[in-house]
């Protein structure tokens, strides 16, 4: 061992060959020498601050207990690092600013009346499924990232929660981020719209959160001079692959229309210049529905804006 001004250098003997065949692999796929590979893999384990303090904590444990005794269930030990993935515990230090561990027992004291909410957010709340080791402060950490900026929630769920960007998720992580929000007494962070518009109206579809991830909201507007002549104008739906919209009965925007051959078929209407219909992905999940959302609002905007436009004459 070496040292030179912050840095020590090691020498390790001794490795078997399979190590070392492993060691090379994940070294070229990952595009850095071993040395390099092997330098980050040690200061990713020795610099986790989340693992050091999990594993030494009453506190946590304590917390683990309570836990497991609001969900009727018990806890399951468990080595530290296998709730979850390293990279992860330290993307989320680092996104919440965490360096020791007197701020990591912060968070859990600060966010301790939260955690049982989140647990039942996720696979613990819904079946008898034991606490595993040091969940308390996961579901901690959770809690304090829901009151943190949108920025950081954003960051952690590119990073951490939603990798792979499926839609569905994103909804499911907002909704769990904007219901510790609520609880903690802080406005909730925007969700993701879909918005359209033209100079004569405006489509908006949005997802409430009492709906089901497949379920959709449709918002339409029309502008001032576009309102006397789409005013009760009775119109039928788009077609859209996969799709069904069904205008608000309870709010009197939907109507019996004659289609193009001459027959009656459901339809919607405008009343104050504002029209409301619930959308649904038919006959196929919402991820694999080959009409996205974004879509739907490009094809709402075109047909009101083609109506209107002709109507004005």
């Amino acid at each position: 061992m070496s040292v030179s001004n912050d840095t020590i250098d090691y020498t390790i003997r001794g490795n078997s060959a399979a190590v070392d065949k492993v060691i090379t692999q994940l070294a070229a796929a990952a595009g850095i020498p071993k040395s390099t590979f092997i330098r980050n893999k040690l200061e990713e384990i020795f610099q986790n601050r989340y693992d050091q303090y999990a594993a030494s904590s009453s506190l946590v444990a304590a917390y683990d207990e309570i836990l497991a005794r609001e969900l009727g269930t018990t806890v399951k030990s468990i080595p530290i690092d296998n709730f979850m993935t390293t990279p992860k515990k330290i993307a989320m230090c680092e996104i919440l600013k965490i360096k020791d561990s007197r701020q990591l027992e912060s968070v859990l004291i600060n966010n301790g009346k939260y955690i049982l909410h989140r647990a039942r957010q996720t696979m613990f709340g819904n079946s008898n499924v034991p606490v595993l080791t040091a969940s308390s402060l996961w579901f901690a950490l959770f809690c304090e990232l829901a009151g943190t900026t949108q920025e950081q929630v954003k960051e952690a769920e590119n990073r951490i929660f939603n990798k792979f960007k499926l839609e569905g998720r994103y909804y499911e992580y907002m909704e769990d981020i904007n219901a510790i929000r609520e609880l903690k007494g802080i406005q909730p962070l925007p969700v993701r719209d879909n918005d359209a518009e033209t100079k004569y109206c405006q489509v908006r579809i949005y997802k409430p959160k009492e709906y089901q991830y497949g379920a959709w909201r449709v918002e339409i507007f029309v502008s001032k001079e576009s309102q006397p002549v789409m005013e009760e104008f009775g119109i039928c739906y788009p077609v859209l692959k996969n799709r069904l919209l069904i205008a608000d009965s309870a709010l009197s925007y939907q109507t019996a229309v004659l289609n193009s051959d001459k027959e009656y078929e459901s339809g919607f209407l405008f009343k104050n210049g504002e029209c409301q219909l619930d959308l649904y992905s038919s006959g196929i999940s919402e991820e694999l529905n080959p009409t996205p959302i974004s879509e739907v609002a490009e094809v709402l905007k075109n047909h009101i804006n083609d109506i209107i436009i002709q109507r004005l004459g």
